[in-house]
């Protein structure tokens, strides 16, 4: 029977950080009121979505990937997951911010989508 290795472990380990820190993000916007409209707590909404998706599938497909493919997933997972930081420590333009986690959770989807 196969194991998942430690990059397959590390790499669902930075999806789960990716979720938790997007679920984390729409809190703390949500709670202080800091959504201009409708539309953007909608948008981010989905972001939190895509991210836990992103992590169910990545868990219950990443088994049998070649280490290639999983690199390839990490290596999104971790540019995605530097972009949401970073966008999260300047709530200024909310609409910025939530363009950049859009953006980075739907990349890391696109990853997660090529997984057999």
């Amino acid at each position: 029977m196969a194991e998942l290795t430690e990059e397959m472990l590390d790499t669902l380990d930075q999806l789960e950080a990716e979720y938790q820190t997007v679920r984390d993000g729409f809190d703390e916007i949500d709670s202080n009121g800091q959504f201009e409209n409708a539309n953007q707590r909608e948008q981010m909404a989905e972001a939190v979505k895509v991210a836990l998706m992103n992590w169910v599938r990545a868990k219950n497909r990443i088994l049998g990937e070649s280490n290639a493919t999983v690199a390839s997933l990490s290596v999104a997972a971790g540019k995605a997951q530097e972009q949401i930081e970073d966008a999260l420590k300047d709530l200024q333009n909310i609409k910025k911010t939530l363009n950049v986690i859009t953006k980075a959770v739907n990349t890391v989807a696109s990853v997660v989508a090529t997984l057999k």
